[in-house]
């Protein structure tokens, strides 16, 4: 079994996603982006570990340009990715990662669902609300963990074909 911590919008709070860690202790973690600080510090303390994340709004706020995008290379790239959203493969499970405010999720899920039949994705992660979400929807998985910084975070499990989604708090 393969185990993922999904985090986002952490705000400054790096110790809800050292807690978070600790306690599920998993193989892959995906950040939905806002507060890339936290997840770059995370990476200093916790090297070892498989980190796929994206930039949030709040992001651009942070740092220049030229520093995000130095970051989010140090941060690990996957296929063809942008700073803001990437698609991706894990156990044959397409995933499509973007903070969502770019589909403007906060008012609408259509446009982030069109985005996922358009590439095809299995799995559609995203953050933006601070709302847990989960949703399938023709035959897509759409996945909002909620926000770390209110000690929300998801869980993906993945063996052979199943695919088991959860929403915990610290």
């Amino acid at each position: 079994m393969l185990k993922i911590l999904v985090i986002s919008d952490s705000h400054g709070f790096l110790e809800y996603i050292i807690e978070a860690y600790k306690k599920e202790m998993p193989d892959i973690i995906i950040g939905a982006g806002d507060h890339i600080e936290d997840i770059k510090n995370f990476m200093y303390m916790f090297d070892n570990k498989e980190i796929i994340t994206v930039l949030g709004n709040c992001d651009y706020l942070q740092s220049s340009a030229e520093e995000i995008k130095t970051e989010i290379k140090f941060i690990g790239d996957r296929n063809e990715n942008s700073e803001l959203e990437k698609f991706f493969e894990i156990r044959e499970k397409k995933f499509l990662l973007s903070h969502g405010h770019a589909y403007n999720v906060k008012y609408s899920k259509n446009e982030i669902e069109k985005m996922g039949k358009e590439r095809r994705a299995d799995i559609v992660i995203f953050g933006h609300t601070h709302i847990k979400y989960f949703e399938k929807k023709e035959g897509i998985f759409y996945f909002n963990p909620g926000s770390i910084a209110n000690q929300e975070y998801g869980i993906i499990k993945i063996l052979d074909n199943e695919i088991e989604f959860s929403h915990k708090k610290i």
